[in-house]
């Protein structure tokens, strides 16, 4: 039994094991009617058909066990035992119509996935009622009448009508930044706000989830997929990058990232960012050394580099203590870089004390006697 991952929809695939099972369920059908056969006819005593009936369920014992002891699917086995043991030949033949049901009706079935999520059918809104609301709701009015918020101002300081808003949009347009807003409203006054709140982080975790879950089958079904164990990756990388998590739980899928990005490295060695994203996750679980190692490792190659390659590289060498190397490393970060507006002002007022150092002024211990 297969799980279509595009459509839902299960499909039967009548490989070894299924016939297996069927012939198994046919020669403990053919033993117990045979025996009932045999003992009608006054051929064997009681005794005997206890005997066969008992050395039956004994087989089919031995055969769950090296199912489960396999990892392999031991339904029809268990099954096959407790109906034969208990109700003899009547039991294998229900077996046996049980696995031709399973047969003629697997292609035709509908998932537990699938029935669960018609339950609850995503909202289809058209882009004309979509555009009705926006314009009723003011949220796309940016005259000077309404004065812009962050969403940790609207958390804050903002009324219930504008923390509903801001909900709405964190869940619409959900990126990193928004984190500390969301994980704010779920602790706001307002019992509405907590709700709405919680709703939205159970929906980025559902999602999370449910798509980590099918990449976890995937990967136990074909554990040497260099694209599904890159894809595994990236999933719990993101996952523990979200921002929604609590700490031991962020580190978690910090570690799963970890394993599976070094089983696709072993793969793929040449994947520049791979090795970068694995370096990062170094960085964060603080071990320096791994970090420092794939990051100088990716440093020499001259292409394909990350941008932020060195601000990562250097922050490996802090935590080392390595500042000799770190100083030459900060003068290979462009200049422009020290003075991009884009770049935070603490990053860039420390790149330009490791390349440059600090004035003499600066260093200089002056006292000022103001009664002079």
């Amino acid at each position: 039994m297969t799980l279509d991952s595009q459509t839902g929809e299960q499909t039967l695939v009548i490989d070894r094991r299924l016939l297996l099972g069927l012939l198994a369920t046919l020669l403990v059908l053919t033993v117990e009617w045979g025996c009932v056969f045999y003992y009608v006819q006054g051929d064997i005593s009681v005794g005997w058909f206890a005997v066969i009936h008992l050395t039956t369920v004994g087989c089919l014992l031995v055969w769950t066990y090296r199912q489960h002891r396999r990892q392999r699917d031991v339904k029809l086995p268990l099954l096959m035992v407790i109906l034969t043991a208990t109700t003899g030949p009547f039991g294998a033949s229900i077996a046996l119509v049980s696995l031709i049901f399973l047969v003629f009706y697997s292609k035709s079935g509908t998932s537990f996935l699938t029935w669960l999520t018609a339950l609850f059918p995503e909202e289809k809104v058209e882009r004309s009622i979509e555009l009705y609301q926006r314009l009723s709701a003011g949220w796309d009015d940016f005259s000077d009448k309404q004065r812009i918020m962050t969403f940790q101002d609207a958390i804050s300081l903002g009324t219930v009508q504008q923390k509903r808003e801001a909900l709405a949009k964190i869940l619409r347009y959900y990126k990193r930044e928004f984190a500390p807003a969301l994980m704010k409203a779920l602790h706001d006054p307002n019992n509405a706000i907590r709700v709405q709140a919680a709703t939205v982080v159970a929906k980025f975790e559902q999602e999370y989830m449910s798509h980590y879950m099918e990449l976890s089958r995937r990967v136990e079904a074909h554990p040497d997929d260099a694209d599904l164990l890159l894809k595994m990756a990236q999933q719990a990388d993101a996952y523990a990058y979200s921002g929604i998590l609590d700490d031991e739980r962020e580190r978690n899928f910090r570690e799963i990232a970890k394993g599976h990005y070094e089983t696709y490295l072993r793969q793929v060695p040449d994947d520049a960012e791979a090795g970068f994203a694995l370096g990062r996750i170094y960085i964060h679980l603080r071990e320096a050394e791994s970090a420092y190692q794939i990051l100088k490792r990716l440093m020499a190659k001259k292409e394909n580099q990350a941008p932020n390659l060195v601000m990562w590289l250097i922050e490996s060498l802090y935590y080392l203590k390595k500042f000799n190397e770190l100083k030459e490393m900060a003068e290979l970060v462009p200049s422009a870089a020290t003075s991009d507006s884009d770049s935070p002002f603490i990053i860039q007022e420390t790149l330009k004390i490791w390349k440059h150092g600090l004035p003499q002024s600066d260093l200089r211990i002056q006292y000022t006697n103001e009664s002079e």
